[in-house]
Parts: structure tokens; sequence; C-alpha cells
């Protein structure tokens, strides 16, 4: 299903669409023409540089895609060599340990803006937060990507794990990060209807639509401990394993960060003692009187006299 969310958009970033959006304005009937045809997939050659389980080229043949580079190969060693695969389109899910998304980023941007080739790459959508993202897609005076779309899909993706592990729906929520160039945008907007989308996904140009739209949460996102803990209470308060619940007879309480810290202890007062020997405890003294009356009487050193001059050197 995800990738049959960006399917209009891959239609409008062939080869044979961007040449049609390429030409002299003289051609608008034409094409016009060309635009309202169904796009020919044939002469689309994607790019999939992360082969996991060999279903993405499986998966985009049959969506119309004969033409899929999709290898168990080293895609970094590939990028230093210069011996990647040709390609017109850069589409993947890449992986979301170590720093796979920054790298992946990085030469998707720079095929995009030297070469002239689209990325669609499948994220998380905290990503779109990130100093990398917004470092490696800004423009040359600073200001955020006007080449850059987002799409977000009606429900959230489930992912299929080849060793079993991980969640099957993530804790996060992906969508696609789309470099189109700055020509092909208002087409994209147009393909999808804007931000409302209907039932189906729906497009944003900016983090500030992202955010408008609900996409995004404001705010550093927990870490990892706190996610856990925010998990088990949230759990605990279903289940009704701490009490809460219907047959308790009280409504499930959100616990915030505040309430789930263990409260401090508490420190134990200083003392001071007096010239008697006594120590106060007394809270209303002064900070000077208390810092006073705990100061120790100096001893007296027996190599000087009453007014303190040495009575003996030392050497």
């Amino acid at each position: 299903r995800a990738y049959e969310d960006v399917m209009p958009l891959l239609d409008l970033v062939s080869p044979s669409a961007r040449a049609s959006l390429n030409t002299d304005s003289k051609d608008s009937k034409k094409r016009k023409r060309s635009q309202s045809s169904p796009a020919d997939r044939t002469d689309h050659t994607l790019y999939d540089p992360y082969f996991c389980a060999g279903r993405t080229k499986t998966l985009l043949n049959s969506l119309g895609f004969p033409s899929v580079q999709h290898e168990k190969r080293d895609f970094y060693a590939d990028i230093r060599s210069g011996s990647v695969p040709t390609f017109d389109t850069l589409i993947t899910n890449p992986p979301y340990s170590e720093n796979h998304k920054e790298r992946c980023i990085e030469y998707a941007v720079q095929s995009l803006r030297k070469e002239g080739k689209p990325f669609l790459l499948l994220m998380p959508n905290y990503v779109a937060l990130k100093e990398y993202w917004r470092e490696l897609t800004q423009t040359a005076d600073g200001k955020e990507a006007n080449d850059v779309v987002y799409v977000l899909p009606a429900s959230p993706y489930e992912y299929d794990h080849p060793e079993g592990t991980g969640h099957d729906i993530p804790p996060f929520a992906s969508l696609w990060f789309c470099g189109v160039g700055k020509n092909v945008v208002e087409e994209c907007k147009k393909a999808y209807g804007g931000q409302s989308g209907g039932n189906g996904p729906r497009i944003a140009c900016s983090v500030k639509e992202l955010q408008a739209i609900g996409c995004l949460k404001s705010g550093n996102r927990k870490n990892a401990k706190k996610r856990r803990k925010m998990k088990k209470l949230m759990a605990q308060a279903a289940s009704g394993a701490d009490g809460v619940g219907i047959d308790g007879g009280r409504s499930p309480v959100p616990v915030s960060d505040k309430d789930s810290k263990r409260p401090k202890k508490e420190k134990k007062k200083k003392t001071t003692s007096n010239d008697d020997g006594h120590t106060n405890q007394n809270p209303n003294l002064s900070t000077n009187e208390s810092n006073d009356a705990g100061k120790k009487k100096k001893k007296k050193s027996k190599h000087r006299d009453a007014s303190g001059v040495r009575a003996k050197k030392r050497f």
C-alpha cells in the first residue's frame, strides 16, 4: 500500500512527464494533452539500493514498473567507486539505525539538485524536525527546501520483518519524503488534492504544513527510557493491573512525566555548633549567623606570641 500512495507522484516525475513539463510554453496544449494521458511506466527506471528480502522489485513490477534496479550490493561502496546503477528515480525505505538515514538523504539530495533525479524516501515523521534534514535539504540562502513535498498515508503503515523481529506497527508515524524539483511541486498538489486528500493520502509542502495537519508533535521526542516507562504505565492502566479501570470503579488517569518521577529525598538540615558545644538547628538563623556559629576557633600556635608575631624563626 505504501507504493500505491506515491503512484501519482511517480507518474509525475517519470522521464516522459518531466520532458513535457520542461517544454516551451508555446506547446502548452500538447503538454496538457500528454499530462491527461496515462503515464508510460516502461521507460521509468526505479532504484532501491537497500536490499532486504528482495520484495521491492516484485512489488514495483506488479504496479507496472518493469525496470527496477534492486540487487544485493554495497550502496556506499558503489557511491565511492562511482558505480551506482543507472536509474531515473530513487525510491527506498532506508534502515533507521545508525546513520543510514543521513547518508541516504545526502546522496538523494545531491542526485536531485546536480543530476535532476527525483527521490522518494519512506522514513519516520520525526526526521522532518531533525537538524540533519534541515541542513541537507535547505537552499543555498539557508531557507527551507522548495523542491520537496511530503506524502502522508491515510492510515499508519504496517511493516514486514524478514527476521521476524521488530514491530508490525512502529511506535512512530511514517511518511514519504519526496524530492521532486521546484517545477513539479504545484502539479503534485493538484494530483493529491491539496492537504485534504479526501480519504486517500495527503500532501504537504513544508514542515509548518505537517505541523498544521497534526503529523508532527511539537517539542523534543522523549528518550527511550521514558518512552518505555510511559508505555508500561499505559499498558497497566489499560489492563487494570494497577487497580485502575472499569472493575476498580475509577477512570484511568494519564500519568505525566512529573508525576512518574521518583520523589526526591529530603535533605538533612545542617547543624551548627556554638561556642559552648551545643548544636543549633534554629531555621530562623540567618546565613551569616549560622556561618559564624559554625566557625571553629583557630588553634593557637606555640611558635607565636599573643600578638601573633613569630617568636622563633623556623629555619
